[in-house]
C-alpha cells in the first residue's frame, strides 16, 4: 500500500521528540510471561521502549509507556517512578482529567507526552493504540526515526499472561488478538516501505507470518 505520504505525526510532537534517533536500533518491550528468560544484558545495550508495570521485572526503559484504562487507573502509583525517569512517558489522552490524586500526579511529570489519536498516525490503522501498547512504542519509535526495532516479550498468546504474575479472569476474545495482529501488520508494512526492520526475537507465535524472525543471541 502507498503508505508514506499518509503518515503523520503532531507538530508539537515532532519538535520535542521526532528524529532524535535517525538509523539507531531499539528494543520494544513487551509484557509476556517469556520476558523473565529475555537477557538483561540485551535489555541494557539498547534504547528501549516499556510499559505498564516494567518495574516489577526490575527495569528502567528509556521511554515509557501506558494506554490501557486498568493500568493507568489502578496502578498508576507503581508506574510512577519508571514514568518519572523516562526520556519520555507517554500516556493516553482518556484519563488525563481524571480525578484521581496518583493519577493527576502522574500526567502532571515534565516529561509526559499525552497521546491523542492524531498524536501519530499509521495509515489503516482501526486504534491509535492498536489494542496493545507495543504498537504505541513502535509508532513512537518509527517517528522518532529508529531503522530497526527488536520486538521481547511479545508472546501474543490467547492466555494472556503477563511477566509480572497476572492472569486475566476474562481473557481476550480471538477477535481482540486479530486486532492486535493486524496493527502488528499495519507497522510492519510501514517499517518495511521506509527500508526500516522489525525483528521479532519473542517466542514463535501467529506474528511470525507477519514479522520477521531473529535470535537473541544474534543480537547481544
Amino acid at each position: 500500500m502507498q503508505i508514506t505520504s499518509q503518515l503523520r505525526i503532531d507538530d508539537s510532537a515532532r519538535q520535542r521528540w521526532g528524529d532524535t534517533h535517525i538509523g539507531e536500533t531499539a528494543i520494544v518491550i513487551g509484557n509476556g510471561t517469556s520476558l523473565e528468560f529475555v537477557p538483561k544484558e540485551l535489555l541494557n545495550k539498547y534504547l528501549s521502549f516499556g510499559s505498564n508495570r516494567i518495574h516489577a521485572l526490575p527495569f528502567q526503559p528509556t521511554y515509557f509507556s501506558s494506554i490501557d484504562t486498568t493500568y493507568l487507573t489502578q496502578y498508576s502509583h507503581e508506574m510512577y517512578e519508571a514514568a518519572k525517569n523516562a526520556r519520555v512517558a507517554f500516556l493516553s489522552y482518556v484519563h488525563l482529567n481524571d480525578n484521581i490524586p496518583d493519577l493527576q500526579k502522574l500526567y502532571a511529570l515534565d516529561n509526559v507526552q499525552v497521546v491523542y489519536k492524531n498524536t501519530m498516525m499509521f495509515p489503516g490503522e482501526m486504534w491509535f493504540t492498536g489494542r496493545t501498547v507495543t504498537y504505541v512504542a513502535m509508532k513512537a519509535a518509527y517517528f522518532m526515526g529508529f531503522e530497526t526495532v527488536l520486538l521481547v516479550g511479545c508472546d501474543h498468546e490467547k492466555a494472556y499472561d503477563h511477566f509480572y504474575g497476572e492472569h486475566y479472569d476474562v481473557l481476550p476474545t480471538w477477535e481482540y488478538m486479530n486486532h492486535m495482529k493486524y496493527h502488528y501488520f499495519v507497522a510492519n508494512e510501514v517499517y518495511r516501505d521506509a527500508g526500516r526492520r522489525i525483528i521479532n526475537l519473542s517466542p514463535r507465535s501467529v506474528l511470525d507470518r507477519i514479522l520477521e524472525r531473529g535470535r537473541i543471541e544474534d543480537w547481544l
